[in-house]
């Protein structure tokens, strides 16, 4: 029976060059140093009811993040961002927010984000159907008809309860009179609010 037997030198010589490869490769790294760079990173709210909407809040921060050269390079758009826990939050008038939460790869340190919070609302979006009322120049000779008679309207719950109804940027009767139909649009009440349609149909009823 032949026993094998392995060479000490040879498995000195290996752990040898082991520790020489990684000697060069800490030797790189340091000689390489880390860089500072500034990203424009997106705001992301989670666990936000769908009935509640922020108002005031950035859409983005800059954030600055140190970082070894070849890791920031690779860096992709999206990949830094900061998030905001909004659970078991409520109609608040008045709250402040902190971005003090950034999601960032592996390697990158956070040095900086600024603004570092902001002065925000939180505000309870609603939806009501409401008529909609033509404004004639001047009042029509013929029978008409408007559709759809009703839209909804969504927005903040306050401004929404001011909404009886909306109206249509002002009418010519002539001109529906020769058009037998045509396409008007509604008045927004507020700019912040949203109609699901931005226009109606009026047509003359023979």
């Amino acid at each position: 029976m032949r026993l094998s037997r392995r060479c000490p030198i040879k498995g000195l010589w290996e752990k040898i060059l082991a520790l020489f490869i990684g000697f060069l490769l800490w030797n790189y790294v340091v000689s390489q140093g880390y860089i500072e760079v500034t990203y424009l990173a997106p705001v992301e709210f989670r666990n936000l009811s769908s009935e509640y909407e922020i108002k005031g809040a950035p859409d983005s921060v800059k954030v600055k993040v140190r970082g070894a050269p070849w890791v920031i390079k690779r860096i992709m758009p999206g990949e830094i961002k900061v998030v905001v826990d909004m659970k078991g939050v409520r109609i608040k008038r008045k709250m402040i927010i902190y971005f003090d939460n950034v999601e960032v790869p592996t390697g990158v340190e956070v040095v900086s984000v600024k603004p570092e919070y902001a002065r925000v609302y939180v505000v309870r979006i609603v939806k009501k159907k409401v008529p909609v009322v033509v404004k004639w120049r001047r009042s029509p000779s013929f029978k008409w008809k408007v559709s759809p008679s009703e839209v909804t309207v969504m927005g903040e719950d306050r401004l929404v309860s001011r909404i009886n109804y909306v109206s249509t940027k002002p009418v010519d009767p002539d001109i529906l009179a020769n058009s037998t139909s045509i396409d008007v649009y509604l008045k927004v009440p507020y700019p912040e609010v949203k109609l699901d349609t931005q226009k109606v149909r009026l047509e003359v009823v023979r």
